[in-house]
């Protein structure tokens, strides 16, 4: 008797926190879809020869494209964005929730140069975020 006990208590307590994840994730598509719809709505927006063209989500993550129209230091770009992203009240606030932000850099012929994904662990990883030369 005590054996069904402990089955069923342990039975409750995975079915409990199973719960628990499926309305964090829940939670967590929402904020990326929330996120992703706010900055969609002033695109495309363009800064010099950078332009911001298009905000989807996808799960957990905020994919951000990026077209660059001629040479710049996209090292630095990404190192910016960085910072901002990782010092930014609201999107850190994202990112502890477990939002991740994907920056995908295109050239002017819309095809992929680079991408950089930013997390909670890189925030923490690089909290004194050395500036590229």
């Amino acid at each position: 008797m005590f054996i069904c006990r402990v089955f069923l208590f342990l039975f409750l307590l995975c079915s409990l926190l199973s719960c628990s994840s499926k309305i964090n994730n829940k939670l967590i598509f929402s904020l990326t879809n929330y996120r992703a719809d706010i900055i969609s709505k002033y695109l495309p927006y363009k800064v010099g020869s950078v332009t911001l063209l298009s905000v989807t989500a996808v799960n957990d993550r905020v994919n951000i494209y990026v077209m660059v129209s001629k040479y710049i230091n996209i090292k630095r770009l990404l190192y910016n964005v960085t910072v901002r992203f990782c010092e930014n009240i609201e999107t850190r606030g994202l990112l502890n929730r477990g939002v991740s932000y994907r920056i995908v850099i295109l050239n002017t012929k819309k095809t992929k140069e680079l991408e950089h994904v930013i997390t909670l662990n890189l925030c923490a990883k690089n909290s004194d975020f050395n500036e590229p030369t």
